[in-house]
């Protein structure tokens, strides 16, 4: 059996360096990643530069993650994931049997304390494992739908002379529940969102240095593009400053937000709102930054690692790195857990339920389904959204379990009318 040290060979401008991995393997008495061409093997390689399955998977994650960083970065997580498990098992990609991936999938529901790592670290710390915690259903599924894309790609490109691998709802069921009802589910209403702004500009970050000044500034304007505009985390992480520009239209002018690079690297632009613009002025401000763009400006990532803004004086813009992903996901669950926290104080506690289980992308679906009620128009609402389909959208306009709710108060369902 043939075997090198674990090297995925991805692309840095798509995944994780992923150094340290070996280390991790070699702790847990596994010193290599299983790479000889197995039993699915094709017979016939031509059109390929890969010699090992590894290298094969590489260019897959490459070509699969092309169009999105974060995709590229979730496709690598589970791939990461599998592979590790083959060579737990001493598998190779090439070397699995139908059952195998049943194992895979139970694994997944419950990996065991040795896969798992309760705080979040670099796939450099010999620390770090591969699950924060056991997947759920819905985890699951997706991981599997991952792995699933893979080997239906080397069986279409000729890698592997057959794909053994179940589709991913026999391998892990999930009930299908209405769109609708997930979208009702996962918003957070507008009044809390009104209330959660204004918590956040007077509670959170308030010191006086310039870097808890930029905190809270960052926080707001996070909260203000998803909310308010209905911005992926993509588009907020890999956006910049200088992308805010201004149109006229006739004798009005408007401030819009050119995204060069939407989910599907399709460029979209979206108008901004004086509210959020005046937040965008705070933030640019507090850089060292004028309050509108000027022509010549160095460029500055619409949201910065405050790690490294000095404490009393402006930041070297050109030092500056931008917000990472997870970095994204913790400031904000950790500002819910703080209103969440708030509200409890004040016996709201009906209220704090749901920042106890929202997440970021619950603001992008408060800010569509908003400007459908304020407009009743979904070709607004698809353009606010940037979706393909007007379907995708209409989920949106679907009456949702709430105002079915106050159709029956209204109709006083179960009261009885007398006759004169």
């Amino acid at each position: 059996m043939m075997k090198r040290d674990f090297d995925m060979g991805l692309p840095t401008t798509l995944a994780t360096h992923p150094a340290g991995l070996s280390a991790w393997l070699t702790s847990n008495q596994v010193a290599s990643i299983p790479t000889y061409r197995g039993s699915l093997a094709s017979p016939h390689s031509a059109g390929w530069e890969a010699k090992t399955d590894i290298e094969a998977s590489s260019l897959w994650l490459s070509e699969a993650g092309a169009r999105s960083r974060l995709t590229a970065e979730a496709y690598e997580r589970e791939l990461r994931r599998f592979v590790l498990w083959l060579a737990d098992q001493g598998r190779s990609i090439s070397d699995v049997t139908r059952e195998d991936f049943h194992r895979y999938a139970a694994f997944l529901g419950n990996p065991g304390k040795r896969w798992i790592s309760t705080s979040r670290r670099k796939v450099s710390d010999p620390r770090w494992r591969p699950f924060r915690k056991a997947l759920s259903d819905k985890g699951k599924r997706y991981s599997l739908q991952v792995v699933h894309s893979m080997y239906t790609w080397m069986y279409a490109s000729g890698w592997i002379a057959f794909n053994p691998m179940p589709a991913p709802d026999r391998l892990a069921p999930v009930t299908a529940s209405s769109r609708s009802d997930e979208i009702e589910t996962r918003q957070v209403p507008q009044h809390l969102f009104e209330e959660l702004l204004v918590f956040c500009e007077h509670e959170l970050h308030t010191g006086a240095n310039v870097r808890e000044r930029y905190k809270n500034i960052r926080l707001r304007l996070i909260l203000s593009l998803a909310g308010y505009l209905g911005a992926r985390s993509a588009d907020m992480l890999y956006g910049f400053f200088s992308d805010i520009h201004v149109r006229t239209y006739g004798t009005r002018i408007r401030y819009v937000w050119h995204i060069p690079n939407g989910k599907g690297r399709k460029a979209g632009v979206l108008p901004v709102p004086e509210p959020v613009m005046r937040v965008i002025r705070e933030a640019r401000t507090c850089l060292g930054l004028m309050p509108e763009r000027e022509a010549k400006e160095p460029p500055c990532p619409l949201l910065i690692n405050a790690g490294r803004i000095p404490l009393n004086r402006m930041p070297a813009l050109p030092k500056m790195k931008g917000l990472e992903k997870s970095s994204l996901y913790t400031l904000v669950r950790d500002c819910f857990e703080a209103f969440e926290s708030h509200l409890k104080a004040h016996s709201r506690h009906t209220d704090a339920i749901v920042f106890s289980v929202a997440s970021s992308h619950w603001l992008r679906h408060t800010a569509i389904k908003r400007i459908v009620k304020l407009t009743n128009d979904i070709v607004i609402a698809q353009r606010l959204a940037r979706h393909d389909s007007l379907s995708t959208t209409g989920v949106y306009a679907e009456a949702t379990v709430e105002e079915l709710g106050d159709v029956f108060e209204t109709f006083s369902i179960g009261t009885r009318s007398g006759h004169g």
